[in-house]
């Protein structure tokens, strides 16, 4: 059982590290004042050492200290702030050799107060059905070539298929698991910069993603020397069709491409199947940074929030890949993940993808909230406090507005009147007019 070392100042932290961890590792805890008056014997070696960065001079002294009894440790800087981390990065990395040397800490950090889960995300443990531990895998880990990924090609006991799509970070294919005949999507991640972020994402993401049946949920994880693989439920096909040339994902993506729009009662009840996998994520600390239509799937007639290849943790700085969704490319706070399910509302309802050009009259841009309240109607209100202007009018969690998406399906239920109120009323944006 490998050892962790935990500095800070205060003892509640100490201990929710201490009770967290203590089935998986052994803990030595040290309160920060405790170092000048009585300093502890330090043996090592240890596997992680946490340290409170609130002193980054003092945390520098402390990580040198540890580094000389135990060079292998992971040091994890715990932050009350991303500004204090960046703070002690920079003193960390104003010595030229210790940079050198040790340039990576603080990539992975703790923040202050933080949860079980964040801790957790820390010390992974196997994905059920991974023949490696995802823990201990990096791109560079082997030099030696994975298998083309060509039609029957087997890799780990999954036959492909056919390719099914491309992402900005991958390639998807059909394939079927060998033992079971059961058809699954496998996403490739080719080695480099793409890898290393899709790791470090699902090391923090298969912590959670079984605690709700909206968040997609990893079957198998593996990597090589060339790339990685994940494994997840196949989404149902959209044409009906199962092989590789006639199925297409029923993705809310490929949904809209097709429909143009969706009643209201549908696209409220999607949306709060996102906002309930959010909740999760952002209750466990976590950020998930790509909330988009191509990422919602439907999966055995559930809609899932899928792709975590960005997910981080709150505060932490991070890409967004469609900054269509985000309102800043760095986004760190809850209210950031639920303006995107703002903007996708917006899209559902709207009729904007079925627009062939003049696309960006239909765009959530900051006039368009105010046009939207004017109207009063309830899940306008919604939309546009979504994406606010001033962040602090935004949703602060998800569960609030999950409450007032729920609230306003049951409304939607018992009412007699059209599902297409905001799509007839903003018929004249599509035709080219101004709305009124």
């Amino acid at each position: 059982m490998g050892r962790v070392l935990v500095i800070h100042h205060q003892q509640g932290f100490l201990e929710l590290i201490r009770r967290t961890l203590a089935s998986l590792r052994e803990v030595e805890t040290i309160e920060i004042s405790q170092l000048a008056v009585t300093p502890p014997t330090l043996t090592g070696p240890y596997e992680a050492v946490f340290c409170g960065v609130n002193d980054p001079v003092q945390a520098i002294a402390i990580f040198e200290r540890i580094l000389g009894i135990s060079p292998d440790a992971r040091l994890i800087p715990v932050a009350a702030s991303a500004a204090d981390l960046t703070r002690f990065g920079e003193q960390w990395n104003s010595d030229a050799k210790r940079k050198e040397k040790h340039g990576r800490v603080g990539s992975m950090w703790l923040p202050d107060p933080c949860t079980a889960g964040q801790i957790l995300s820390l010390f992974p443990k196997p994905v059920e059905g991974t023949r490696v531990e995802i823990a201990n895998i990096s791109s560079s880990d082997s030099e030696a070539p994975g298998p083309p990924l060509t039609q029957n090609t087997l890799i780990d006991g999954y036959r492909l298929v056919g390719p099914i799509g491309q992402g900005g970070f991958g390639t998807l294919w059909l394939a079927v698991n060998e033992t079971t005949g059961k058809r699954v999507a496998m996403k490739f991640v080719e080695r480099g910069e793409q890898l290393d972020q899709e790791l470090a994402a699902l090391r923090k993401y298969v912590h959670v993603a079984d605690r709700n049946g909206h968040l997609i949920r990893p079957e198998h994880i593996n990597c090589d020397g060339e790339r990685l693989w994940l494994v997840t439920p196949l989404a149902d096909s959209l044409t009906g069709g199962d092989t590789a040339d006639a199925y297409k994902p029923l993705s809310l993506a490929n949904r809209l491409t097709a429909s143009g729009h969706l009643p209201e009662k549908e696209a409220v009840g999607i949306a709060v199947c996102l906002g309930r996998a959010l909740s999760v994520l952002h209750q466990s600390g976590l950020l998930h940074g790509d909330v988009s239509p191509s990422n919602i799937l439907r999966i055995h007639g559930n809609w899932v929030l899928a792709d975590p290849g960005l997910v981080r943790f709150l505060g932490q700085h991070g890409i967004c890949r469609d900054r269509h969704y985000y309102p800043q490319a760095i986004s760190i706070y809850p209210r950031d993940d639920l303006y995107a399910v703002g903007v996708t509302l917006w899209e559902m309802v709207s009729g904007a993808w079925e627009m062939t050009s003049g696309k960006e009259r239909m765009k959530l841009d900051p006039p368009m909230p105010s046009f939207l309240l004017r109207k009063n109607l309830p899940l306008l209100k919604v939309i546009a406090r979504s994406v606010a202007e001033n962040p602090e009018a935004r949703y602060m969690n998800a569960a609030e507005m999950v409450q007032e998406l729920e609230s306003l399906l049951t409304t939607l239920a018992q009412e007699a009147g059209s599902q297409y109120q905001i799509y007839n009323l903003l018929r004249p944006l599509r035709t080219g007019g101004e709305p009124a």
